[in-house]
C-alpha cells in the first residue's frame, strides 16, 4: 500500500476513534528549545506524537525520517514545506479554525520549517517509520537543530 494513503487511512481512523492516547511503554516527554513532545500511541511503524510549541520562534528548514501528516490542534501556526532545500514558498498558515484537519502528507525527506506568533500552537504528528524503528521526530530529525538544548538531547541519544 502507499504511505502517503496508509497514513492519511490511519489519521482518519485516530480521528473517528476519537484520538486514543496510548503511550508505548518507552513513552517519555522531550524537549527542544522550543517544544515539548510526546508519544501518545504507537501502532507498529506508525505512531502519533503531540507537540506543543511555544511562542514566538522558527525553526531552521529541517527533514525527517519518516513520512508525516500533521493534525492541528490549536493555537497559530505558520508553516512552508518543499522537495529541494532551494526551494522558498509561501507560509501557509493555520489557526482554530483547522483543528482536527487532516494536512497534507509530508514524504520522508522533504523539508519543512515552522513558527508561532504570540500564541503558540499545538498539532499531531502522525507518523510512518519505513526504515528506522519509531523514536521522536525531535530525534528522528535532520538539519539544523533547534538550539542547544535539542543539541543536548540529541547527543544523549547517540
Amino acid at each position: 500500500m502507499d504511505s502517503a494513503l496508509e497514513l492519511t487511512q490511519f489519521a482518519r481512523w485516530w480521528l473517528r476513534e476519537h484520538k486514543p492516547h496510548r503511550p508505548p511503554p518507552d513513552a517519555r516527554v522531550l524537549e527542544t528549545d522550543h517544544t515539548l513532545s510526546m508519544i501518545v500511541l504507537r501502532e507498529d511503524n506508525i505512531q502519533v506524537e503531540l507537540y506543543l510549541a511555544k511562542p514566538n520562534f522558527q525553526t531552521p528548514k529541517h527533514t525527517h525520517l519518516f513520512d508525516s501528516i500533521t493534525i492541528f490542534n490549536g493555537g497559530y501556526m505558520e508553516g512552508r514545506r518543499g522537495k529541494e532545500l532551494s526551494e522558498e514558498p509561501n507560509w501557509f498558515s493555520l489557526d482554530n479554525s483547522n483543528i482536527d484537519e487532516i494536512q497534507p502528507p509530508l514524504p520522508t525527506g522533504w523539508w519543512h520549517q515552522l513558527r508561532s506568533l504570540d500564541t503558540g500552537f499545538s498539532f499531531y504528528n502522525v507518523q510512518h517509520w519505513k526504515e528506522h524503528d519509531p523514536t521522536s521526530a525531535t530525534i528522528g530529525y535532520v538539519g539544523k537543530s533547534m538550539g542547544p538544548v535539542h543539541d543536548k538531547l540529541l547527543s544523549r541519544i547517540d
